[in-house]
């Protein structure tokens, strides 16, 4: 019979919650072997996140970017409460607020990677908007010293726009096991969300007809006095 080996690897399960048991700040897992740490932040939650519960997108997040090399890997969620489905209008200020101090407080942790995983959904909702210029403001520091990244296929047969961030479970059913992390220009994100932010100007088409109308009436008459 070939010798064999066994080797046993730990994994610590690390879930922060409020103490209503309504929202999740943390999923962490960390395997026992030597690596680096990565903080994912994707939008909302995909299921009550309990410790028994492994959904997609926490399988597809740890199992690829434990083949990438980290060990310690966090999820984190802008939007902390477990709903079915997210609905950001819902959400008081005081749960936003609670929601960017742990974001702070995971920042400190000194984390190598610090992946932005949000997706597409909601992109067009206006507190989505602020909450992610404010998510992006937050990081600043961070990209510049080139911890912020987004996940795109390593062999580049999937195509991207350079604004566009995969959340894990679209990366996991269509690139799985080919991630690859680049760095995520949020300074460039920034600009656009502040201008599609600014308030809209309201128009005044009303005198600019009147103006039109006046001007032909009173050429009409110069034509009938000539």
């Amino acid at each position: 019979m070939t010798k064999t080996k066994i080797e046993t690897m730990d994994c610590k399960t690390t879930i922060t919650r409020s103490a209503d048991q309504k929202s999740v700040y943390e999923f962490t897992r960390e395997y026992g072997f030597d690596g680096k740490k990565a903080l994912v932040i994707t939008l909302s939650s995909e299921s009550n996140n309990s410790t028994t519960y492994v959904d997609r997108t926490k399988y597809f997040t740890f199992i690829n970017m434990t083949q990438l090399g980290y060990s310690k890997i966090t999820l984190f969620n802008l939007f902390t409460r477990v709903d079915e489905k997210l609905k950001p209008t819902s959400y008081t200020k005081e749960e936003l607020t609670d929601s960017f101090k742990y974001l702070k407080k995971l920042l400190e942790q000194g984390y190598d990677s610090i992946v932005i995983a949000v997706g597409t959904t909601m992109s067009k909702n206006r507190r989505v908007k602020e909450c992610k210029k404010m998510m992006y403001e937050l990081l600043l520091p961070y990209h510049k010293e080139g911890k912020v990244m987004r996940i795109v296929d390593n062999l580049e047969l999937y195509k991207h726009d350079d604004e566009q961030c995969l959340h894990p479970l679209y990366a996991g059913n269509y690139i799985g096991g080919r991630w690859k992390l680049i760095p995520y220009d949020i300074e460039k994100m920034i600009k656009k969300l502040t201008d599609e932010l600014k308030p809209v100007e309201p128009q005044k088409p009303v005198q600019a007809k009147k103006k039109v109308l006046k001007k032909k009436v009173n050429n009409q008459c110069n034509t009938l006095i000539h």
